[in-house]
C-alpha cells in the first residue's frame, strides 16, 4: 500500500521567501520530495536549498517546471501573473500558488499548457523574516 507521499512526485518552489522556505521544509520533512527552487535572488533560493536534503537551486523558474510534477508559486502575489507567463509550462505539471487574494486566472498560462491549477491558502500566519528552522512546523 502506497502513502499519499509515495503518490506525488518531485516538489519544487518557484520563491524562497518566508512561506516557501516554511513550506518547503515542512514538506520535506513530512517525507516528500522537494527536489528544485528558483527564487528572484539566487542566495535566495540557495539558502533553501541548502536546508531541505537533495534539493538543487536553480537559476531558472522553468527549470524548476521541467523536473517537477507539483510546482509551488510562492511568489508576492502581485507578481503571481508575471511569474506564471514567464515559465514553460508542461501538461504534466500541477501548479499551485499561496494567495488568498489572486484568482486562480494568474495561472492562465499552465492551465493553456494542460497543467492542472490550484490554490493554497494556508490557514495560519506564517514569522516573519529571519524566521529560524526551529519555528518550522514538524507536520503540515
Amino acid at each position: 500500500m502506497t502513502s499519499a507521499v509515495d503518490d506525488i512526485g518531485p516538489i519544487g518552489f518557484i520563491g524562497a521567501g518566508t512561506v516557501g522556505t516554511i513550506l518547503g521544509i515542512a514538506l520535506s520533512r513530512s517525507g516528500y520530495r522537494v527536489s528544485k527552487v528558483a527564487s528572484r535572488t539566487r542566495d535566495s533560493a540557495d539558502t533553501l536549498a541548502t536546508a531541505i536534503p537533495g534539493c538543487d537551486a536553480v537559476s531558472d523558474p522553468t527549470e524548476v517546471a521541467d523536473a517537477c510534477d507539483l510546482v509551488f508559486l510562492t511568489v508576492p502575489d502581485d507578481a503571481i501573473r508575471e511569474v506564471a507567463a514567464s515559465v514553460r509550462w508542461r501538461a504534466a505539471n500541477a501548479v499551485v500558488h499561496c494567495s488568498g487574494a489572486t484568482p486562480l486566472e494568474a495561472l492562465a498560462p499552465a492551465l493553456n499548457t494542460g497543467a492542472v491549477s490550484g490554490a493554497f491558502h494556508p490557514l495560519q500566519t506564517f514569522a516573519g523574516e529571519g524566521a529560524g528552522s526551529d519555528e518550522v512546523p514538524s507536520t503540515l
